[in-house]
C-alpha cells in the first residue's frame, strides 16, 4: 500500500502542477489535455 500512496501524493502534485499551466495557445491547451488524460489513466488503473 506505501507504493499507491506515493502514487497518490504524485498525481496531486500533478493536479496542482496542471492547474498552475498558463494555457495560452493552442499547443499549451493540447498538452495540458495530454497530461490529464495521463492522470485519468494512472487513477484509473489503481482503482481497478
Amino acid at each position: 500500500m506505501a507504493n499507491t500512496k506515493k502514487i497518490t501524493n504524485a498525481l496531486l502534485k500533478l493536479d496542482r502542477l496542471i492547474s498552475e499551466i498558463d494555457v495560452c495557445d493552442d499547443e499549451s491547451q493540447k498538452h495540458v489535455e495530454q497530461l490529464c488524460e495521463v492522470r485519468d489513466q494512472i487513477t484509473n488503473a489503481l482503482d481497478e
